[in-house]
């Protein structure tokens, strides 16, 4: 039996607040942290993130 949108939903959230701690513990290898989003149409330039 597959889960309820509750049950689905529930679950992410949990995982989602326990990924939040341990990235802002500092225990998360910064190399393997993505940000990603979608390009919206007719977006012309991207954010920049990172150092300046």
């Amino acid at each position: 039996m597959g889960l309820s949108i509750l049950d689905y939903l529930t679950r992410e959230r949990l995982r989602l607040k326990e990924l939040t701690k341990v990235i802002r513990s500092g225990d998360f290898p910064v190399e393997q942290l993505q940000v990603t989003r979608k390009i919206k149409k007719g977006e012309k330039a991207l954010l920049v993130l990172g150092n300046k």
